[in-house]
């Protein structure tokens, strides 16, 4: 029997473009991409429930290592029912796309080591400001709200902390697993969406139909979490780069900027004071 395809796992902060990215990868004929299923949270909860109920008091020879059953439950339930599911949808491939998978990344490291990772980053100014957008406009929440009840007199501190964390978490992902893995900044995305969508097909070694980019909105994707404002979206657009405008980014503390900055360079991005 053959190997099934490695499952594809998007890395990023919430108000990145993930949603996106989740209906470009869903567009594709290969791919089903359903919104937020929050897999790796499960597979926590599935861990420690397989290890403990594997655990015995009986004779060493009936014993099994615990944590070693444990993560093979754990995959192969989470996996038939993503295979099935991709089965349902008449596609082979299934990616996750969930702001919680950077906060799981040791048991994406143990029970995917195969999965093909998208880092998705977007610059600091403009995460910041649609995330203080989607809170005035209640849509939600994202997973920013406890690092801002942290800053409460400063939520501007607090949305940095949040930008900064999940950025950290997303670079240290690059650098320390050995998964197969593609950086793709949203700012790229957005401008260049043909070339960008060249390079992640490419990466993910499957073909880009003729068309695929004058399809994304019209083909039929599962309503779920994720950004609303995609529903009323026609298209690809250049005006989601530049909502930095709306914050006053010069009550951010001189720390956050110097982490910032210094996490911008990593990226590619330009300094703080290129978006005053």
């Amino acid at each position: 029997m053959a190997a099934a395809p490695a499952p594809i796992f998007v890395l990023c902060c919430a108000r990145s473009g993930s949603t996106l990215l989740r209906y470009i990868l869903d567009t594709h004929p290969d791919i089903v991409a359903p919104p937020e299923l929050h897999l790796l949270l499960t597979a926590r909860q599935l861990a420690w429930l397989f290890e403990h109920t594997a655990r015995t008091q009986g004779p060493a020879d009936c014993r099994i290592d615990a944590k070693r059953y444990a993560a093979a439950r754990t995959r192969e339930t989470l996996s038939t029912i993503m295979s099935e599911y991709a089965a349902r949808a008449g596609k082979t491939v299934w990616a996750e796309k969930s702001v919680s998978s950077i906060d799981a990344l040791d048991l994406l490291e143990v029970l995917y080591c195969e999965a093909r990772l998208i880092c998705l980053y977007r610059q600091a100014p403009d995460v910041m400001a649609s995330c203080a957008q989607a809170a005035q406009q209640r849509q939600g929440t994202f997973g920013f709200e406890p690092f801002v009840a942290r800053t409460p007199e400063h939520a501007i501190d607090g949305l940095a902390d949040y930008w900064l964390d999940k950025t950290r978490r997303t670079l240290i992902a690059e650098q320390r697993l050995a998964n197969p893995h593609l950086r793709l900044r949203y700012e790229d995305l957005v401008r260049e969406p043909q070339a960008a969508l060249e390079r992640l097909f490419a990466f993910l070694e499957l073909p880009l139909p003729a068309g695929m980019l004058d399809s994304i909105f019209s083909s039929a994707h599962v309503v779920g979490p994720g950004d609303s404002k995609i529903l009323n979206t026609t298209g690809i657009h250049t005006e989601s780069v530049g909502h930095s405008a709306r914050l006053a980014m010069e009550a951010l503390s001189a720390d956050r900027r110097r982490q910032i900055n210094a996490m911008h360079e990593q990226i590619g991005y330009p300094p703080l004071a290129s978006f005053a």
